[in-house]
């Protein structure tokens, strides 16, 4: 089936929208997880919009753009609204993104509606997260990417990244598009914009001194690193936790070993840690999880 690019912004984003409305109400009678990661980054994102504090001295683990939307809106009062379009708008983005690869209304539609239906991504955006800012803007950045308009792409990829890094898969979609598109040169530009993009976001961090961008990155992979797999190159290659089902993560001076198995997780847990030098394995015990 063509489509019909005239009456594409009625369809199927406005249903769509309506839908998540109703869902996030319905939704709420259901047991589903919360998570309170939502807590700091309102509180940091409030701080980054009303005394321009520096995001080196505030939530430090992850870049600051979703904060800064997080802290606006929830100001002004319409945060749950505007993540609730997010949901509706990355769900409508991803069935535009299919119709301009495979030039099909149907399977377009239902691809988007299987994300649309997805209890876990659904529910992520119920809260104020750093993911569904960054699942919309690397979206739009792939469907401007594919629609020529390169240079909002670009744009866009920055912000994207500096919103959440997971969002990296995407941004590599786009710029290689781009590359296929417009060859090399439009690529390199492309890289350039979405680095400036990227870049302008630790305005408050040069503030303190152009050193302190590079001492608030320090610290952001150094966290990475211990709290999601004792090394940044670990901690950057999620595929192999996948393999192996095996966490590690770090909480003050307690290491934490999640290990996988069927009927749920076993914890090893160590309470010693040498400054420095890592895991000094003194006290190790088990705790089974189901």
């Amino acid at each position: 089936m063509k489509f019909n690019k005239r009456i594409s912004f009625l369809i199927p984003f406005f249903p769509l929208f309506t839908l998540a409305i109703v869902l996030r109400s319905v939704i709420e009678v259901f047991n589903f997880p919360g998570y309170r990661d939502g807590e700091v980054y309102i509180s940091c994102g409030i701080a980054y919009v009303t005394n321009f504090t520096p995001p080196v001295l505030c939530n430090f683990e992850h870049p600051p753009f979703a904060k800064h939307v997080i802290g606006f809106s929830h100001l002004l009062g319409f945060s749950r609204a505007l993540f609730i379009f997010f949901y509706a708008l990355s769900c409508y983005l991803l069935f535009l993104v299919v119709y301009r690869l495979f030039q099909d209304f149907g399977v377009s539609v239902f691809v988007s509606l299987l994300l649309f239906f997805d209890t876990l991504f659904f529910n992520t955006f119920r809260f104020l997260l750093l993911d569904p800012v960054a699942i919309v803007l690397s979206l739009a950045s792939l469907y401007l990417a594919f629609s020529a308009w390169f240079r909002a792409s670009a744009a866009l990829a920055g912000l994207s990244f500096a919103s959440k890094f997971s969002s990296a898969p995407t941004i590599l979609a786009s710029l290689y598009t781009v590359f296929k598109r417009r060859g090399f040169g439009e690529a390199l530009k492309f890289f350039a914009i979405a680095f400036l993009a990227y870049l302008a976001t630790y305005v408050a961090d040069f503030r303190l001194g152009f050193s302190t961008v590079f001492e608030h990155h320090i610290k952001m992979f150094g966290y990475m690193g211990w709290r999601h797999g004792l090394s940044p190159v670990i901690a950057s290659i999620g595929f192999l936790k996948l393999l192996t089902r095996v966490e590690v993560w770090r909480f003050g001076e307690n290491i934490y070993v999640y290990v996988a198995n069927s009927s749920g997780a076993w914890t090893i847990h160590n309470t010693t840690t040498v400054s420095g030098s890592g895991v000094s394995p003194r006290r190790l015990f088990v705790n089974s999880c189901s």
